[in-house]
């Protein structure tokens, strides 16, 4: 296999030392296989030398300070400013050693003395300058990557709670709607209210995104083959994309799987897609390809860096040209290569936040002919998935059964409520932690069902449930929330979770309360019962 050789600008005025330079180099041993051999390129003057650095492809420049158009330090500055991502060696005369650390101080890699007696120093010093010149950038890129990949956190919490404050507001909205609706005759002020309840799903929507965003939104990931997947949509993005835009599967099932929720990842591949198609208006092709992939060591991109390990990688590839200044910005909300914006997108934010979400990366990199843009997921190990338990069948009457809503929001929970109440139910409220205890002791814990909230100050529905299946083990229970992480929230509690994710409707919510009443209790943890007081 051939080898590109380094190429090296040796800036020096004197045949002789050009000729040692000249053999040190051809001699230089291979300290390791793949090493590249020295090609060696000679420049008499700093005019000759800046001229062959516009040219490029120099790997390393060997400089002496003393030439006949330049003298000192300002020899080093002017190659540095030349060629500022090219490592520099000075090559200086033994008295010359002060000058030539001074250099080495503004940004030179190293120095060496013209004569030294050791033939193999030079060779050495110049593979290590090129390494460390490297490693330096490699250093850059990573932490350019972390600081873009902590600005996009930071945006994506705030868009994550200001999404859990609009979902309350919208569930408040939605209930009272559908509420008012049941009780109105008039068909004129019925039409009203739908007006108000479609609203209020346009708006839910656009919460998702924030919540994708921000990596905070419900999901519900299992083991799935992703070239199935693709494979299934490839029908429905052909037609979506439409004819001047042909599109091309590369991908063969039975590859390793990936935990993913399948909805939000075809949410992603078809995003992707679209991006594709807006970046070409007049037309052009669109590549889709499923490979696995194993990554050796860690490789830093504009947005993150990626682990070892094994990924399965969706490609999606364009011929639109990707401009540098658009890939700090591609994954921004909002922002789309193509300058327009599709009605109530945040563009490939979304997709963005729903890869890392699901513990993948999202890259770009232009590519010949045009861009491709580069899902990462980790591979897991093939598992079967176990059915779920039926819920069950018939209405959704309580008949009587006795629940206990938990929500620290007073109009939430008094619509839950009455939600609840016109279903069946006998409910009882509390709008805390220490009050749903209190309401549980009066009782005995005579309670078919827990419906609590998720985040609530002071003591939260986590630290809620621990109190109460301590006591109260065979306790059902229903989490709801404007704003989690279900995975988090499932590892922390140490099983599955039954979960009602904000904004709902009343179906929504008289549906999950009779699946987690008909469910058989979830397994938790053992936790010990905190002192008389002590609140979590």
């Amino acid at each position: 296999m051939s080898v590109t050789p380094l190429r090296i600008l040796l800036v020096e005025d004197e045949p002789i030392t050009c000729e040692i330079v000249a053999a040190s180099l051809a001699r230089a041993p291979r300290v390791r296989d793949g090493d590249a051999p020295f090609a060696l390129e000679v420049a008499p003057s700093l005019a000759a030398a800046c001229a062959r650095l516009a040219a490029g492809d120099v790997a390393a420049v060997l400089l002496d300070l003393s030439l006949p158009d330049s003298e000192g330090l300002a020899t080093f500055r002017t190659v540095r400013d030349a060629a500022p991502d090219v490592p520099v060696v000075i090559l200086t005369a033994t008295d010359d050693e002060a000058l030539a650390l001074t250099a080495v101080r503004e940004g030179a890699q190293d120095w060496v003395v013209k004569g030294g007696g050791d033939p193999a120093l030079l060779p050495r010093v110049l593979r290590h300058a090129i390494e460390r010149r490297r490693a330096d950038e490699a250093l850059a890129e990573s932490a350019e990557a972390l600081r873009s990949a902590r600005h996009l956190a930071a945006v994506g919490r705030l868009a994550g709670g200001m999404a859990h404050a609009f979902n309350n507001m919208l569930t408040i909205i939605r209930c009272s709607a559908e509420l008012l609706r049941d009780q109105l005759e008039d068909e004129r002020q019925r039409d009203d209210v739908l007006g108000m309840l479609d609203a209020t799903q346009r708006a839910s929507a656009l919460v998702r995104q924030l919540l994708a965003f921000g990596s905070r939104q419900v999901l519900r990931p299992v083991p799935v083959d992703p070239a199935v997947l693709v494979q299934a949509m490839l029908p429905m993005l052909v037609r979506g994309v439409g004819d001047a835009w042909p599109l091309t599967l590369d991908a063969a099932p039975g590859g390793p799987p990936v935990r993913v929720d399948p909805a939000q990842f075809e949410q992603v591949v078809l995003q992707l897609v679209l991006d594709a198609r807006d970046a070409q208006p007049d037309g052009g092709a669109i590549r889709l390809a499923v490979a696995t992939v194993d990554v050796a060591r860690p490789e830093a991109h504009a947005h993150g860096v990626v682990a070892p390990g094994r990924y399965v990688s969706i490609t999606v590839a364009d011929d639109a040209p990707l401009a540098a200044d658009v890939v700090d910005a591609l994954f921004e909300p909002f922002f789309s290569r193509s300058g327009t914006e599709r009605d109530g997108s945040l563009g490939l934010a979304v997709p963005y936040g729903i890869v890392r979400q699901s513990g993948g990366q999202l890259r770009v990199r232009a590519t010949s002919p045009g861009t491709t843009l580069e899902i990462l997921l980790p591979a897991v190990a093939p598992v079967i998935a176990a059915p779920l338990p039926a819920a069950g069948e018939g209405g959704f009457g309580g008949h009587d059964q006795r629940l206990l809503v938990v929500e620290d929001d007073a109009r939430i929970r008094e619509l839950i409520t009455r939600v609840l109440v016109r279903q069946g139910w006998e409910v009882r409220e509390a709008p805390g932690g220490e009050e749903a205890l209190a309401v549980l002791d009066g009782c005995d814990g005579a309670i078919d069902l827990l419906v609590t909230d998720l985040s609530m100050p002071g003591m939260g529905g986590k630290a809620l449930v621990d109190r109460v299946r301590a006591r109260w083990p065979a306790m059902r229970v229903l989490f709801m929330s404007g704003y989690a992480d279900e995975e988090a929230t499932r590892e922390a509690m140490g099983g599955e979770v039954l979960f009602l994710a904000k904004p709902f409707t009343s179906v929504e919510l008289s549906r999950a309360v009779r699946e987690a009443w008909l469910a058989d209790p979830m397994p938790w943890p053992a936790v010990p019962t905190p002192p008389a007081g002590e609140t979590s």
